[in-house]
């Protein structure tokens, strides 16, 4: 049998501070995953929204698409960071009203920067004509650090067609692999944790978008519990962090320093989410969080599932973003998921390509 590669495939590419990773979906129905790569980047290389060494990651992100696809030109890529903002707004609408201008004077009275530096975009996420209110979801980023990643990207050799932003593109992974299968009213959570931040995403049904926050404790907040114990060099706390074997870590360290260090940051994570999840029970008729559903480079520490759902006291599982995705398992080492987990942003973009 002859395989033919699908005349149109889509390249969902996220830019982390720790790694880059890359997806190629085939459109279907189902979708097909047709490869994915995950590139390390040098430490450092990325702070915050600043980027200390722009060579390096144009390195990273050609070798990373290159694994997956030499010839491509397109990527679909996404934005995340301080100099983002997503808020979910209600607004009035009244008979005759332009919607763009009422949504455009809300946003300009909540965002923290001034709009004549901003691009931004809304969605409707819920009308209520009844009372002449629309739910919207707006987003609105900075032009410089906009126009900075943009041109790193085009930098790189390839064109962005679509930009996104990270929760929106966590979501709608979430939504193709879980929606339709989930009660229509159960509140579920989305918790990624990358390296610098972490996206908080709260779901209803599988299927809708009610709102998220950025937590600012991530991988690195493990790495500081580790490197404060100061019986770790550093190739072994990046291989504690990738939960990688290493013969050079003892049994008196793991049990010693190293579960330490586990327990303060599950426990600092903990704290910081149960103050989200109390906070949206005060401010919504929800009462319940069913399940969180957990993916990111930060969640790669051993045991964390089990160790997290005991603090946060919620079923905790990890976010399977090819659930509804045709995939080769050989693809994929044995632990499938360990990898997986760490690609629900690429596929949602990836899926953005298809729609």
């Amino acid at each position: 049998m002859i395989k033919v590669k699908p005349s149109r495939s889509y390249i969902g590419l996220d830019v982390g501070s720790r790694s880059i990773k890359v997806v190629e979906l085939a459109p279907g129905n189902p979708p097909t995953l047709i490869k994915y790569s995950i590139v390390e980047l040098p430490e450092g290389v990325i702070r915050g929204d600043e980027m200390e060494d722009k060579a390096s990651i144009i390195r990273a992100i050609r070798e990373a698409i290159d694994k997956v696809n030499p010839r491509t030109k397109e990527v679909i890529v996404s934005l995340s960071g301080h100099s983002v903002m997503k808020d979910r707004i209600t607004v009035e609408i009244r008979p005759g009203e332009d919607i763009d201008k009422v949504i455009r004077e809300e946003t300009e009275r909540r965002t923290p920067f001034d709009l004549a530096e901003v691009t931004f975009a809304h969605e409707t996420l819920e009308s209520r004509p009844a009372e002449n209110q629309i739910d919207v979801l707006i987003v609105a980023a900075r032009n410089d650090s906009l126009y900075s990643f943009l041109d790193l990207i085009y930098e790189c050799g390839y064109e962005p067609v679509i930009v996104d932003v990270d929760s929106a593109a966590l979501f709608n992974a979430f939504e193709h692999n879980y929606g339709g299968e989930i009660p229509q009213n159960e509140v579920d959570v989305i918790l990624h944790i990358g390296n610098s931040i972490s996206n908080l995403i709260f779901t209803i049904g599988g299927l809708k978008y009610h709102s998220s926050r950025d937590l600012l404790i991530a991988a690195l907040d493990f790495k500081r519990y580790l490197e404060e114990s100061g019986e770790l060099d550093g190739i072994q706390i990046r291989n504690v962090m990738m939960n990688k074997k290493d013969s050079s870590i003892s049994k008196a360290l793991l049990e010693g320093p190293v579960a330490k260090a586990i327990n303060g940051f599950v426990s600092e994570l903990a704290m910081e989410v149960k103050k989200s999840f109390a906070f949206f029970k005060t401010n919504t008729e929800f009462e319940t969080i069913s399940k969180v559903y957990i993916s990111g480079g930060g969640s790669l520490i051993n045991n964390f599932i089990n160790l997290f759902s005991e603090k946060i006291e919620t079923p905790c599982v990890y976010f399977d973003p090819l659930v509804k995705i045709k995939f080769n398992e050989n693809l994929f080492p044995s632990d499938r998921l360990k990898y997986s987990s760490q690609l629900p942003i690429a596929i949602g973009l990836a899926l953005r390509g298809g729609k």
